[in-house]
């Protein structure tokens, strides 16, 4: 449904929006509650600004990245660091299912977001003086306990966003408030990257990057208590459990379900194949101010390919996916060949932190994507459950691709790039069969 409640009144945020969505002096809402289209410049400002925050927080905290370099200079053994992710990813989506049921007893759900930021703002607050204050087996045991709990926040932050936007955000602008926010989000990081490049924050203050991505998360958590969002639809009489199970049962029935959750799973590699991206570039000569020129070559990428991927994503979130997988597979196979050639020294390092920075863009790419597809193909009473089911799926399947990766990484990490392009190669295979969602 398609409506045009007519002229905007010429306020700051409605001037700001027309500005960021390209809608001129009609404000068209598509497949949200009529009550929502009036605050559709307030809500679209405020996902924007506070999905930036705390998208920012995640590129200074990065499993990938930052929380590795932290905890190799506490002295904490590599081990736990190979667990950062699959933890991350897995905690966050695997219990969604009852998260999702949990979120649909209440009309309201901005609140679930407040909540699972603030905890997550809690958790690096907690690694931080872990990192600071702990002997390292101590540090490193606390920190993946730590990453549990912000995970299992993340995942409620994940469910509950994407059924408040679907609500509050018109369709065709959802991608855009979300690439919109990364760019935000790699501008800032870009900024600190410089700082560490050129030594204003050096290894004994690296923890200060932990500290501004914990006020981050609040900030965003205050900023998203002024959504304007409209009561949805709640349901009842059966346990979580059972909701659980009946919910798994769309992957049974639902083919486009499905095959979007297999499609998805074979992308993990573009996140699971970053920290062998990181170990190559180390191989090749890395130093403190390389570091800060891979998180720099992240916070270019996101900041560059954010808008552009939202846009594309407006248009068509399936093709979107199956570029990036075309791209992801390119670019592995391009690393491997750098590292069988065994490039190293300056030349190795800006090789890698090249690809390093081509693999930010091409994963924003698959965030952007699939977030923007599952929003657009459920209907408004059932996205939360959706989101959950997709979510809860992946996560299973990420266990068993964190597992493979660390078994091929015995062979070195190059084995690992190799099996995750294999991986986004197969997803170009299953995702061609997905349908458009954005027509």
């Amino acid at each position: 449904e398609l409506r045009a409640p007519g002229r905007i009144v010429s306020t700051p945020a409605n001037e700001i929006y027309g500005l960021l969505s390209g809608d001129d002096d009609v404000r068209l809402c598509k497949d949200i509650p009529e009550s929502a289209c009036r605050h559709l410049p307030r809500n679209f400002l405020i996902h924007l600004v506070a999905l930036g925050a705390t998208k920012t927080g995640d590129l200074l905290a990065s499993p990938k990245l930052v929380l590795p370099w932290l905890l190799h200079a506490a002295g904490v053994p590599a081990a736990f660091s190979a667990w950062l992710v699959p933890i991350r990813e897995s905690g966050s989506m695997a219990p969604q299912m009852l998260v999702a049921h949990w979120i649909r007893k209440a009309p309201r759900r901005k609140n679930y977001w407040v909540f699972g930021s603030l905890v997550q703002a809690l958790a690096l607050l907690g690694i931080w003086a872990a990192v600071a204050g702990l002997p390292p087996l101590a540090a490193g045991f606390s920190c993946l306990g730590l990453m549990l709990l912000f995970s299992l926040a993340r995942g409620l932050c994940s469910v509950a966003v994407k059924d408040v936007m679907g609500k509050t955000v018109s369709r065709q602008r959802r991608g855009r408030v979300s690439g919109d926010a990364a760019s935000l989000a790699g501008l800032m990081a870009c900024g600190l990257a410089t700082a560490l490049i050129l030594g204003v924050i050096d290894q004994d203050a690296a923890g200060l990057l932990l500290l501004v991505a914990a006020a981050l998360w609040l900030l965003g958590a205050l900023l998203y208590m002024g959504v304007v969002e409209s009561p949805g639809a709640t349901e009842g009489g059966v346990s979580a459990w059972q909701h659980a199970w009946a919910a798994m049962g769309r992957l049974r029935s639902d083919e486009v379900l499905r095959r979007f959750v297999l499609t998805r799973a074979l992308l993990l590699g573009t996140a699971l194949s970053a920290p062998f991206y990181v170990a190559l570039a180390a191989e090749a000569g890395g130093t403190m101010s390389s570091f800060g020129g891979l998180l720099l070559a992240q916070g270019a990428a996101d900041f560059l390919s954010g808008p552009v991927w939202g846009r594309m994503s407006d248009r068509s979130s399936r093709r979107v996916m199956l570029l990036c997988a075309a791209l992801a597979t390119a670019l592995g196979l391009a690393v491997l060949i750098c590292a069988s050639a065994q490039v190293q020294g300056l030349v190795g390092m800006l090789v890698y932190a090249l690809a390093y920075g081509l693999l930010s863009v091409i994963h924003a790419g698959v965030r952007l994507a699939r977030k923007t597809y599952v929003i657009d193909a459920a209907g408004a009473d059932d996205r939360a459950d959706y989101v959950a089911v997709s979510n809860t799926a992946t996560g299973l399947l990420l266990l068993l691709g964190g597992a493979l990766g660390s078994a091929a990484a015995l062979l070195g990490p190059q084995y690992a790039v190799l099996l995750f392009a294999f991986g986004t190669a197969a997803a170009m295979v299953v995702g061609r069969r997905l349908p458009e969602v954005e027509d």
